[in-house]
């Protein structure tokens, strides 16, 4: 579980600065993502 809550957490950190590189105004979607993923699986 560990190992795969470490990849869930670097997918979503790609995913935030992802988003972040291509506009600024869309980070808050990231995190909004990334809080609904954790719900699902922390």
């Amino acid at each position: 579980m560990l190992r795969f809550t470490a990849i869930l957490k670097a997918d979503l950190q790609w995913l935030i600065n992802g988003m972040a590189l291509m506009n600024l105004n869309t980070l808050p979607v990231g995190f909004l993502v990334g809080g609904f993923w954790a719900l699902l699986f922390l």
